[in-house]
């Protein structure tokens, strides 16, 4: 129930608290474990555990502490038709005007404007009722950022013992974003939580990376490390980007633990595209280190039937550039490993591309396996700059 102002009503029938949600370690739907022996308030209400809606999905929206924001409540729709941009924008600034709390997704199709929902403080977190059940399209004609967690002025300290932001459950499509546009942008923020889907960013108006991305890693104003998660990123031009887009000495990606589930838009790999062979799976740039982390690249790279038109737009599973730093991009002291597949297109990307003789992959640990279909992926442009790995190889060479 909505107030005449668009609020959610005061009356409400659940009660779940952060700690409940939080305290199972593994998203909402944890939060039926945790709860269980103390026999919490939605089964009090003769709720059922069997779902995450039936604990957090409340019509009214808000529960008394302030800290689940069903956007369903702030006249979200779900219908895939409807634009439910005014609504989602208005939940977000409701958690973020309580200091933080769960911007929750029913399951529905969420029609959405590039470049509007934004969280600017820790603690807000967009969680939605499981991966292909709530879905957020971005609208045709719109280009930017879908979600956007940023930390817009300093850091603030001991934002790492609350984190940092969480996208947990939703699936983000860029079929009909502009040029430009980013599933999820997130940074200047430590202790991010993923386990999303982020796809077809892809649109061919731009130049480059600059046609999509899945999810861009960003540093602004700080350090973003500690982020941990899944990241599903299919047929993005650019899967999943580590930079800082105002280089200023927060060039860290430390503590890193991510899991990524990378395709290259092979759906446009055909003689009228540039598509398949120049799209990257995981992009290192503008002078970002990755280090003391754990990174596992696993995907399919599609090709096409013409070479690109020149080397140097050969795209890559794991391309090191530096465009504005020049100081050099790098991962270094950490586990990598790389399962990868290449397309049977004659023409695919580099295993790993490093477009500097600064950028660096050095003193790695893991399992590196390019696997040919039938096409193997363009050998790595500067293997002198991969050093110190341990661990098995396949496809690729590494400097001793």
């Amino acid at each position: 129930m909505k107030t005449s102002s668009g609020k959610p009503s005061a009356a409400v029938t659940s009660r779940v608290s952060r700690r409940a949600l939080l305290g199972a370690g593994a998203g909402l739907a944890g939060a039926v474990a945790a709860g269980a022996a103390s026999a919490p308030a939605w089964a009090a209400a003769g709720r059922s555990a069997a779902s995450k809606d039936s604990l957090i999905a409340d019509s009214s929206g808000q529960n008394s502490t302030g800290e689940v924001y069903n956007v369903t409540a702030y006249g979200a729709t779900g219908n895939g038709s409807t634009d439910d941009t005014v609504a989602i924008v208005a939940a977000t600034g409701a958690a973020q005007s309580a200091g933080g709390g769960y911007v929750y997704f029913p399951p529905g199709n969420y029609i959405v404007q590039a470049g509007q929902i934004a969280a600017t403080i820790p603690g807000v977190y967009f969680m939605g009722s499981g991966l292909g059940n709530a879905v957020l399209t971005v609208k045709a004609g719109t280009a930017g950022d879908t979600i956007s967690i940023t930390n817009t002025g300093s850091y603030l300290s001991g934002i790492g013992e609350i984190g940092g932001g969480v996208i947990d459950g939703l699936t983000i499509d860029g079929t009909n974003a502009g040029a430009g546009s980013c599933g999820i942008h997130a940074g200047d923020i430590e202790s991010l939580q993923f386990d999303c889907w982020v796809l077809n960013f892809n649109n061919s108006g731009g130049s480059g990376i600059t046609q999509g991305i899945g999810v861009k890693l960003d540093n602004r104003h700080y350090w973003t490390e500690r982020s941990e998660g899944t990241i599903r990123a299919y047929d993005n031009w650019c899967g999943v980007y580590f930079g800082q887009s105002n280089p200023s000495g927060y060039n860290s990606f430390a503590r890193t633990n991510l899991t990524l589930f990378i395709t290259s838009p092979s759906t446009y790999s055909d003689s009228s595209s540039q598509m398949g062979a120049e799209a990257c799976g995981v992009i290192i740039a503008d002078g970002a280190v990755v280090y003391d982390a754990t990174l596992q690249i696993v995907g399919n790279f599609g090709g096409q039937s013409r070479a690109p038109v020149s080397p140097a737009t050969y795209g890559a599973v794991l391309y090191i550039m530096d465009t504005s730093n020049g100081s050099g991009s790098r991962m270094t002291n950490s586990a990598l490993n790389i399962g990868v597949e290449s397309g049977s297109d004659p023409y695919v990307p580099y295993s790993i591309y490093l477009d500097a003789s600064n950028n660096s992959i050095s003193n790695t640990i893991g399992f590196w396996d390019f696997g040919p279909e039938a096409t193997e992926f363009k050998a790595c442009n500067n293997s002198n700059n991969l050093t110190g790995h341990i661990g098995p190889l396949r496809n690729i060479t590494v400097a001793t």
